[in-house]
């Protein structure tokens, strides 16, 4: 099966076992913590073959978010921007991540009620931060590319859905 915008949801629940919305939210927030990073720093290095497969990750976890929120991945817009970036764009990625971590924190920990609305709108920054950072300086990327590059890495490491062992076994992807 083909995934895209539309229908990447479906691949992602393939490779979840998380019991709850609470756990998907915590999730998220540990994926895109460890993920925004990484991809960073591919960025950083111009190394578009990590770029890809690093953005495919974080969307990924963007797309657990959207589970734990009940919003449809396509419905943040997704696409490829081509505008100007400035290093306050990517300050406002990092910035988003924080504060989808901060309200999973006070979710998880200080009995907070989950603001779904909030989380929404907080993964669209970050996406289109992201998008227009990727797009731009890596213009030859596109959100389908590192779809593809995820769900293919994934199905790789996973063929029968998540199993600890082999997310401790990186040789397979």
């Amino acid at each position: 099966m083909k995934y895209g915008i539309y229908n990447y949801e479906e691949f992602v629940q393939t490779v979840l076992s998380p019991p709850s919305k609470i756990d998907l939210i915590g999730t998220a927030q540990a994926g895109l913590s460890g993920e925004i990073g990484e991809l960073l720093e591919a960025m950083i290095e111009n190394n578009d073959d990590n770029v890809i497969k690093e953005l495919g990750d974080v969307l990924f976890y963007v797309a657990v978010g959207c589970l734990a929120v009940d919003c449809c991945f396509a419905s943040l817009s997704l696409q490829d921007v081509k505008e100007e970036i400035t290093i306050d764009d990517m300050a406002a990625v990092q910035i988003n991540v924080s504060k989808f971590a901060d309200h999973v924190k006070k979710v998880k920990y200080q009995g907070k009620l989950l603001d779904k609305k909030l989380q929404m709108e907080t993964l669209v920054k970050i996406v289109n931060g992201l998008t227009k950072q990727v797009c731009e300086k890596h213009g030859k990327i596109t959100i389908q590319q590192a779809i593809d590059t995820n769900v293919e890495k994934l199905q790789a490491r996973y063929p029968n859905g998540f199993e600890v062992k082999n997310s401790e076994n990186r040789v397979v992807a």
